[in-house]
């Protein structure tokens, strides 16, 4: 009897030391990863051109309840549906980054238990394809015993993707590199412009955004779109001077911009011609697509409604610190297209009268 109840004692320790190292094999906490991506999933990127280059950004948040060591974030090139080139991450803030083959690795070493960490990364679209996939990836070891044995690290895969599109007739949005410091960063919507109304594909305004490289670190989201003008978009002033409203409503957003952005600047120098940081917009509205003859002599610009003042008058509009101010609006002599241009620190909608 002593000897059955020694083995059957025998027995259940073994089964459930089996058990123990069973569950030894898994993570006892884990790595929450919290993605970040601009665009949006539900907003197309922009395919890159010889034209311009585009971006995509994300960033990823990385905490965990417990320690770990050995951390490491990386990527491999990122994955084009149907293949594509170009596509190629150039740019992470994460310290000590290796970029290559399109990806990258970083070591991050230790995570300290509910400190999160975040990290960057910014990667040029490709020149064809109809969907772009990255998967940064975190791989880790929560046990210090064990932490020299490469078997034990954990992984946490955190895919992301976009749909791309060569499609830049009324909208683009694209993000800006942060590895290029110096010039401007230029994004535009299809230069192609068709403003009869017997066109096959109507594009009847291109919008441009110059965005300084170098003062926003992780970079920016860039976003031009173009709109006819609905109810209420043509300021009354308009109207009531007998002028019209011509061309579209050009909707402009750019990231860490207006007062107390970085694209702004303090006084003495915060006049927009006087400003290095200032944004420049500029506009082209087809000839074709005018239904009345804009009078230059009394044409201009407005923003959210506002009149924006020439720049040559030394003052601005009144809708942020430093505000705005028309840099020129003329006519093109050979094609009769109207051309403007915008130099400061403001978001929102932009328009012509005249």
């Amino acid at each position: 009897m002593r000897l059955g109840a020694a083995a059957i004692l025998v027995g259940l320790l073994a089964v459930v030391g089996g058990a123990a190292r069973s569950v030894s094999a898994q993570p006892a906490s884990f790595i929450n990863v919290t993605a970040t991506q601009k665009p949006a999933a539900n907003v197309a990127a922009p395919l890159s051109s010889l034209d311009q280059t585009a971006y995509v950004f994300y960033s990823v948040t990385l905490v965990s309840q417990s320690s770990w060591t050995h951390v490491v974030l990386s990527d491999s090139a990122p994955t084009v549906t149907p293949s594509g080139t170009g596509a190629a991450v150039v740019f992470t803030d994460c310290p000590g980054a290796t970029l290559a083959g399109g990806g990258f690795s970083c070591s991050i070493d230790k995570l300290s238990p509910n400190t999160p960490q975040t990290y960057s990364v910014v990667v040029q679209t490709p020149t064809s394809g109809a969907t772009l996939s990255v998967n940064p990836t975190v791989k880790g070891d929560e046990r210090t015993s064990d932490s020299t044995d490469p078997q034990h690290q954990d992984t946490f895969p955190t895919p992301l993707s976009w749909t791309l599109t060569s499609d830049t007739t009324a909208a683009i949005t694209s993000y800006t590199n942060p590895a290029t410091t110096t010039g401007n960063a230029s994004f535009h919507t299809n230069k192609s412009l068709c403003g009869a109304s017997t066109c096959t594909t109507p594009n009847p305004q291109w919008t441009q955004a110059d965005v300084p490289n170098g003062l926003a670190p992780l970079g920016v989201l860039v976003s031009l779109q173009e709109r006819n003008f609905a109810a209420g978009d043509c300021p009354a002033f308009v109207a009531s001077g007998g002028l019209h409203c011509f061309g579209q409503i050009s909707d402009i957003s750019v990231g860490s911009s207006g007062a107390g952005g970085v694209f702004s600047c303090a006084p003495p120098n915060d006049f927009p011609t006087s400003c290095a940081n200032s944004l420049v917009f500029t506009v082209r509205v087809a000839a074709a697509s005018l239904t009345s003859k804009v009078n230059t002599k009394k044409a201009g610009i407005f923003h959210n409604g506002v009149k924006v003042p020439f720049c040559s008058t030394g003052t601005t509009d009144t809708n942020d610190v430093g505000g705005d101010c028309t840099l020129s609006l003329v006519v093109d002599a050979a094609t009769h297209d109207v051309i403007w241009s915008v130099e400061g620190a403001s978001n929102g909608s932009w328009g012509g009268f005249g």
